[in-house]
């Protein structure tokens, strides 16, 4: 039977993560998996994986990357560099006591969890990359284009409408998923 225990943790910046544990009755001796979704999703896109994980026994966490779900959503543009997205998974893995666990992530995510693995490639067992991108986008090495980008952002962090259509499931009262935000 598949336990899922729902918890917040505190990012060095003040961003409030959600993220849930997953464990079953399960006896194994397999590292825990860390999932860190990409940009666009959240936490229910291990939805699936998560059975066949706890079906096996494997201990797991996953999480919502800040702006996504119901972690919290920073105003700031600078609030989504990489750096304090990797300060996310560290805060995580803290939050949770986790002694090299295998780090899995998707697009977005699988970016992050690089960067992740060649900052702290100690603690971890493992590392799994589905759909990453190795670099930025070409048209990004023009300086004025990351300028305006993130101007861009910056105004819809304050406008920050509803969204224009949903990119999954429905989404409950209180669960961020802004295409502006993303």
């Amino acid at each position: 039977m598949l336990e899922v225990t729902k918890k917040h943790a505190r990012s060095a910046d003040g961003t409030e993560l959600y993220y849930e544990c997953w464990r079953s009755d399960g006896h194994t001796t397999a590292p825990t998996l860390l999932f860190v979704h990409g940009l666009g999703g959240d936490i229910d896109g291990w939805q699936y994986v998560r059975d066949i994980v706890g079906a096996h026994g494997i201990p797991a966490v996953a999480f919502d990357m800040r702006g996504h779900g119901y972690s919290d959503h920073p105003k700031k543009a600078s609030a989504y560099a990489v750096e304090r997205m990797v300060e996310d998974i560290q805060t995580v893995m803290q939050a949770e006591n986790l002694q090299r666990p295998t780090l899995v992530g998707h697009s977005g995510g699988a970016v992050v969890s690089a960067a992740f693995a060649s900052k702290y490639s100690e603690p971890l067992s493992g590392l799994v990359l589905i759909a990453g991108s190795y670099c930025p986008p070409t048209y990004m090495q023009y300086p004025l284009l990351p300028t305006i980008a993130n101007g861009v952002i910056g105004i819809g962090g304050i406008i920050s409408p509803p969204p224009l259509k949903r990119w999954h499931s429905p989404y409950p009262p209180g669960k961020f998923h802004k295409e502006v935000e993303i």
